[in-house]
C-alpha cells in the first residue's frame, strides 16, 4: 500500500486544525483574494435574479410573499433565497438589491472556499490539495459569473458542499438541516437528499444499525414547515414557474444531457478527441471518457479514505439522470453544483496517480513531493479555461481588462428593460398593468403590476399553452390571442419574440395596441426593436428618465421633438466610446418624410473627429411607422481619438432625407445656430472623476 490517500484509520469527524501558520495564512490569503475578484467585477446581475429580487424585497417590506401585491403565486424556484436576502435587507436596512446580493453571495463563497478545503481534506488528508481545490473555486468562470450576477448558485453550492463535509465527519444530524436547507435553495436539491438517505439506509443494510429515523425528522423539520407554508399561502408547494417552462418551452432532444457533455468536457483546456464544427452525441460522449474516467479515478481514490465518498458518486449521477430526463431549456447555473466536486475529484486522482508513481521511493517527503507536485499540475491545468475568461492568458485577444470576467452573454438586455422602465413610472403610478415575456430586470424597477406572458407568475398563462405544433414558435413567443383576451394597459416585447401567430406587423395588434415607445436593443439576442405597446384606450404616460439631460427642442414645427439626451463612456480593449442617446417624441402629424440625424464629435478646437450620419432607430425605426406622440430611444457610438483626453463636444443636426438644408430647430431659448444643439461632453462622460 502507497503512502499517498491511504485507508485511515482514525475517525472521520477528528479535529480539523490548521496548526501552522502557513497553511493558515495561505487560507486567509485565499478567502481575501475570492472576496475581491467578485468585488472587482463590473456590474452583472442576470435578468432572472431581479425576480428573486423583487419578491425579497416584498417580504422584507411587509407586502408578502408575492410578487403583484395580493397574488400569491411562487414564482421563485428558491424561496430559501428570497427569504435569506430578505432578512439580509431588513437587517441592514439596504434597500439597493443587486448590490445586497452581490455582498451576500461574496460572503457565501468565503465560506464555501473553506468548505472546499476541508472537503477536500477529509477525502484525500492532504490540506495542500483542498487549497487548490478552493482556489479552483475561486476562479471558476460559471461561479463568478453567476455568483456575482445575483443568483442562488453560490448558495446552492455551499448547502451541498456543506452536506457533504458533514456526512463524512459523521455528523448526520446536522448533515439532515444542511440538506432540509438544500432543497429549499434549489429544487434539484431532492437529488442529494436520495443519495443521502441512500447511503444511510445501504449502511443500515450492510451492519446492524439504527435506520435514520432522526435524520429523516430533522430533515423534516426544516422542509415540511415550508411546504405547509406554500400550499397553504400559494395553494402549491411547487413553483409555478416550473409548471410554465414544462408547457412553455419546446427543447430539442437530449439537450440537458448534451449540455452535461460538454460542461464536462469544458473543464479542461482540451479535449479527447478534438473539437470539431457541428458535434455529434457520439462524439460528444467520446468527449466525456477523459472527464468522467478522472473523476471515477477520484472518486476511487477517495473512497479507500473516506467509506462515504461514493455518496458523490450516486449524486452526481442523480443530478445528471434528473435533468437529462426532464430535458428542461438549458440555463446556466443548472450545473453549477458539480464544478467544485469535479474539480475535488480531479485532484484527487491526480495525487493518487502521483503517490503510485512515487511508491517506489523511500523518502516520505519525496513521495508526497510528486503526489503534491501531480496535483499542483492539475490544478494549473484546470485553471486555464478560467483564466482564458478573466483574460490573463498571453497571447490570446483579450475583449476586457485583467482579471474582469468576460460573461457568457451582455447585459444589455436588462438595461435597456430597466430603461423603460424608469420611463414608464407615470404608468406606474396609474397601476398600469404591464404584459411582458420577461419580467426580470423591467420588473424590479417599474415596481407597478405585471403579467408574465411566459407563466412564470401568471397561472392564467397555462391556458394558452402549449402552443400548437403547427405554429412556428420560440422561446419566450407570444400567443396572440391571449394579448388580445388580457387587454393590458402595456405590452412589451424584444420583436424576436412576436414569431408565432403574433407578429409585430399585425395590423389588428397595432391599432388595438399602437407603439409607444421604440429602441434599438444590442443585447444577448441579437440587435433589434425592443417595443413598448399600449391599449389605444389609454393615454401616453412617459417620462424623459432622471438620468438624461432635458433639451425640449422641436423640429419643422413640431413635426418631431427632441426631449432630452443622455452621455456615457465606456471603452474596449482598442477604443473608448461615447455614447450619446437620444430620446425623440413624434409630434401629432404623420412623419411623412425619413429623418436623418448628424451627430459629431468635436474636439477642443471645434474639428469634427468622428462622425455618425444615420437614420434615427438604426433603419429598423423609418419615419412612417411612428405614431402620434411615440417616442424612440436613438443611440450612437461615437470613438474618441487615441490619445485626445478632451475636452470635446457632441453636436447634433436633424435634417429630412430629401433636403440638404437641416430642419429649423427651436428651444425655448430661441434657435441654436445652424439649427444644431451643442452638448459640451463634462468629465463624468469621458469617465474620469
Amino acid at each position: 500500500m502507497t503512502a499517498s490517500l491511504a485507508p485511515a484509520p482514525r475517525p472521520a469527524a477528528g479535529p480539523f486544525v490548521l496548526r501552522r501558520p502557513l497553511p493558515a495564512v495561505a487560507l486567509l490569503a485565499g478567502v481575501l483574494f475570492l472576496l475581491w475578484l467578485r468585488f472587482y467585477q463590473p456590474p452583472n446581475t442576470v435578468d432572472d435574479a431581479y425576480i428573486t429580487f423583487r419578491y425579497a424585497r416584498n417580504i422584507a417590506t411587509g407586502v408578502g410573499f408575492v410578487y403583484n401585491p395580493g397574488e400569491h403565486v411562487l414564482g421563485t424556484t428558491t424561496p430559501a433565497y428570497a427569504l435569506l436576502l430578505a432578512a439580509a435587507a431588513w437587517l441592514s436596512g439596504i434597500a439597493d438589491y443587486p448590490w445586497l446580493a452581490l455582498v451576500v453571495n461574496a460572503l457565501i463563497n468565503a465560506l464555501t472556499f473553506a468548505v472546499i478545503v476541508r472537503l477536500t481534506y477529509r477525502l484525500t488528508g492532504r490540506l495542500g490539495l483542498g487549497l487548490g481545490a478552493a482556489l479552483l473555486f475561486s476562479i471558476e468562470g460559471r461561479g463568478l459569473d453567476f455568483s456575482t450576477a445575483g443568483m442562488e448558485a453560490g448558495f446552492n453550492q455551499l448547502a451541498v458542499l456543506s452536506t457533504f463535509l458533514l456526512l463524512f465527519e459523521r455528523r448526520t444530524r446536522w448533515a439532515a438541516v444542511m440538506l432540509g436547507l438544500a432543497v429549499l435553495i434549489r429544487p434539484d436539491g431532492i437529488n442529494l437528499a436520495a443519495a443521502f438517505f441512500g447511503v444511510l439506509g445501504l449502511e443500515k443494510l450492510r451492519r446492524p444499525r439504527q435506520w435514520p429515523w432522526v435524520e429523516a425528522a430533522l430533515f423534516a423539520a426544516v422542509v415540511a414547515p415550508w411546504l405547509i407554508f406554500a400550499t397553504l399561502y400559494f395553494g402549491n408547494f411547487i413553483p409555478q414557474s416550473i409548471l410554465a417552462k414544462s408547457e412553455l418551452y419546446r427543447t430539442p432532444a437530449l439537450m440537458a444531457l448534451r449540455a452535461f457533455l460538454v460542461q464536462a468536457r469544458a473543464l479542461w483546456p482540451f479535449s479527447l478527441p478534438g473539437l470539431t464544427d457541428h458535434q455529434s452525441l457520439g462524439r460528444e460522449l467520446a468527449q466525456f471518457v477523459f472527464p468522467a474516467a478522472a473523476a471515477l479515478l477520484g472518486l476511487w481514490a477517495a473512497q479507500r479514505r473516506q467509506p462515504r465518498a461514493y455518496a458523490i458518486g450516486v449524486y452526481m449521477a442523480l443530478f445528471i439522470t434528473f435533468y437529462s430526463i426532464g430535458n428542461p431549456l438549458w440555463l446556466g447555473w443548472y450545473e453549477i453544483p458539480l464544478f467544485p466536486l469535479y474539480h475535488i475529484l480531479f485532484i484527487t486522482a491526480a495525487a493518487w496517480v502521483g503517490g503510485q508513481a512515487a511508491a517506489g521511493m523511500k523518502q516520505p517527503t519525496a513521495r508526497s513531493g510528486l503526489a503534491y507536485g501531480l496535483a499542483a499540475v492539475t490544478v494549473a491545468v484546470l485553471a486555464v479555461p478560467h483564466l482564458s475568461r478573466l483574460n490573463l492568458v498571453p497571447g490570446e485577444d483579450h475583449p476586457r481588462a485583467a482579471w474582469v470576467l468576460n460573461p457568457a452573454f451582455n447585459k444589455r438586455r436588462e438595461a435597456d428593460y430597466q430603461l423603460l422602465a424608469r420611463m414608464l413610472q407615470p404608468a406606474a403610478a396609474h397601476d398600469r398593468l404591464v404584459a411582458i415575456p420577461e419580467i426580470g430586470a423591467f420588473g424590479y424597477t417599474y415596481g407597478g403590476r405585471l403579467f408574465d406572458t411566459a407563466g412564470l407568475i401568471s397561472p392564467r398563462t397555462n391556458d394558452y399553452y402549449p402552443i400548437p405544433a403547427e405554429i412556428p414558435f420560440e422561446i419566450y413567443a407570444v400567443p396572440r390571442r391571449l394579448i388580445f383576451d388580457l387587454q393590458p394597459d402595456l405590452f412589451i416585447s424584444f420583436d424576436s419574440m412576436l414569431v408565432g401567430d403574433l407578429q409585430p406587423g399585425d395590423t389588428e395588434f397595432l391599432r388595438d395596441f399602437p407603439p409607444t415607445i421604440g429602441m434599438v436593443s444590442h443585447a444577448a439576442f441579437g440587435i433589434q426593436r425592443l417595443m413598448v405597446y399600449r391599449r389605444a384606450a389609454n393615454p401616453i404616460e412617459v417620462r424623459l428618465p432622471a438620468e438624461a439631460v432635458p433639451a425640449e427642442i422641436s423640429y419643422a414645427g413640431g413635426l418631431v421633438a427632441l426631449r432630452g439626451y443622455e452621455l456615457r463612456a465606456w471603452s474596449d480593449p482598442a477604443t473608448n466610446y461615447i455614447e450619446v442617446t437620444l430620446f425623440w417624441e413624434a409630434g401629432e402629424a404623420p412623419v411623412n418624410r425619413e429623418l436623418l440625424a448628424r451627430v459629431n464629435l468635436n474636439n477642443a478646437a471645434g474639428e469634427t473627429v468622428f462622425q455618425v450620419l444615420d437614420y434615427p432607430g438604426e433603419t429598423l425605426f423609418p419615419t412612417a411607422s411612428w405614431t402620434p406622440g411615440m417616442w424612440l430611444v436613438d443611440r450612437y457610438e461615437l470613438k474618441r481619438p487615441a490619445g485626445d483626453a478632451g475636452p470635446f463636444a457632441v453636436t447634433l443636426t436633424l435634417f429630412a432625407s430629401d433636403a440638404d438644408a437641416p430642419l429649423e430647430a427651436v428651444s425655448a431659448g430661441g434657435r441654436p445656430a445652424e439649427d444644431t444643439l451643442v452638448i459640451p461632453v463634462g468629465a463624468e462622460a469621458l469617465g474620469t472623476p
